[in-house]
């Protein structure tokens, strides 16, 4: 993707600040490990007029479920010190309502535990120990595992499940089992430094904003820490985390965990959620059927979102501190369709641990002048379509990309090797493969050989075709 397609995402924040409703936004999106455009935009506050920067501290509000409690729920479930099918109120005996209707923490993760979707115990209480203790007594609506109604007192209950297993608070076990071990080091609860480091959110009474402090009144009378909301954290570590929930390393919790949590859990129901995420369908699906239904998402109050497709490897970092212009979220919705519509991909399955250098493939024609859009193991479609820039449909000969637009590469510098045979066909060199990918059309799997051309700042490759394999007694679909 070339720096002028990807100012049609830049063009987009631009124009949602323009128009007054988000004061400031920043945004990154990639596949897998590579990271293919960023964006600023707008102010971090508008009360003096504070620039948004790269850099720039969010407060996470309900992304705080899915990167945080979600994250470390299942990390524990992965260590064995837990198990989703446990029963709540084994880890919380006063905890009536769970108690009683046999909660599990699959109902919690899931949003069917029967609780209420919110409750204002801010306004009720004046402190964490009240609050606990109403929320460990909140009855349930309906029967657990009858309905899907997004909970924060659920994700409230799951934090003080967490505390309980890892034997700690909430904050240090994310960062002890998530945060620390993924490097996410600007990540947390109650953040440190100064104002000019975060986002401001909602205005107070006397026109200043929270800044640095959570927006979330339940999640403030606790201290700042809490199971649905209170992580902070700045646009390029949710980048570092929704690279690595797409991926394949096992560290903090399995691959094939992260695939089961990012797909529906809920069966029949109106709902559509995994272990914390949205599913495409659900009512909260941030999506808008432009992306594959492998795709998930989650979004927070404050004008947050974070978006990935386990299958492409495609995820979306979008940060906005939108709530600080008002409780209107008009704006931060339509920006949010637009981006998401922009930066659609195909599906195909998306395998970063394959090793793509077969032997015994042979060359079929050459594609000297064209750059392919590289990636592991995945369908590769024109760089205008592949971000979804392009209107048209993808049509087979669209596969090979003559218009020197190229995308970002995994690939080492050199050469791809590849040996002539007695027939003057080329096979590739075992092992010796930096420039090869798998593409998918039809019944038909090929290995396209490229050559890497430019690099630039960020490592990225494109990658100049040199000639198209096809398994021994097939036709090359490109021919």
């Amino acid at each position: 993707m070339t720096p002028d397609r990807l100012d049609r995402i830049g063009a987009l924040l631009d124009e949602a600040v323009g128009e007054g409703g988000i004061p400031g936004a920043v945004a990154v999106t990639g596949r897998g490990p590579v990271t293919l455009g960023r964006w600023v935009a707008g102010l971090a506050d508008s009360n003096d007029r504070r620039p948004m920067r790269a850099d720039t501290v969010f407060d996470l509000a309900s992304l705080t479920k899915v990167v945080a409690t979600t994250t470390v729920t299942l990390a524990l479930a992965g260590r064995g010190e837990l198990k989703l099918s446990d029963p709540v109120a084994g880890y919380l005996p006063d905890a009536r309502a769970c108690h009683d209707g046999q909660v599990t923490i699959a109902h919690l993760l899931t949003h069917t535990s029967g609780l209420p979707g919110r409750r204002q115990f801010y306004r009720w209480y004046g402190s964490r120990a009240e609050l606990l203790r109403d929320l460990r007594q909140t009855p349930l609506d309906v029967p657990p595992g009858s309905r899907v109604a997004y909970s924060d007192p659920g994700f409230m209950l799951l934090g003080e499940v967490v505390e309980a297993v890892a034997g700690e608070p909430l904050d240090a076990a994310v960062r002890r089992l998530v945060t620390g071990p993924l490097g996410l080091t600007a990540t947390g609860f109650r953040p440190n430094g100064p104002a000019q480091r975060f986002a401001a959110t909602e205005c107070r009474a006397d026109g200043t904003a929270w800044t640095g402090t959570v927006h979330d009144e339940n999640a403030r009378l606790m201290g700042g820490v809490a199971g649905h909301a209170g992580l902070f954290a700045p646009a390029a570590d949710l980048a570092g985390f929704a690279a690595w929930w797409v991926g394949a390393d096992d560290a903090v919790i399995p691959a094939a965990v992260r695939r089961a949590a990012a797909t529906c859990q809920t069966g029949d129901l109106a709902g559509r959620r995994g272990y914390g995420w949205a599913c495409p369908g659900d009512a909260s699906d941030i999506l808008g059927g432009t992306w594959p239904p492998t795709a998930v998402s989650h979004t927070g109050f404050t004008g947050t979102s974070l978006a990935l497709d386990p299958a492409s490897g495609a995820w979306v970092v979008l940060l906005t501190n939108a709530v600080h212009a008002g409780r209107d979220a008009t704006a931060v919705a339509a920006l949010r369709r637009a981006v998401h519509k922009a930066i659609w991909v195909l599906q195909g399955p998306y395998r970063p641990d394959l090793d793509l250098a077969e032997p015994g493939y042979r060359m079929r024609g050459g594609h000297p002048d064209g750059l392919l859009q590289a990636g592991a193991l995945q369908h590769v479609v024109p760089a205008d379509d592949l971000l979804g820039l392009g209107e048209r449909p993808v049509a087979d000969q669209d596969l090979i990309v003559a218009d020197q637009h190229g995308l970002g590469f995994l690939s080492g510098p050199e050469p791809v090797a590849v040996q002539p045979d007695a027939a003057g066909d080329h096979v590739v060199e075992p092992g010796k493969a930096p420039g090869v990918v798998v593409v998918g059309v039809g019944s038909v799997r090929c290995l396209v050989v490229g050559e890497p051309g430019r690099v630039d700042t960020d490592q990225h490759h494109e990658l100049h075709v040199v000639s198209i394999l096809v398994p021994p007694g097939c036709t090359s679909p490109f021919s």
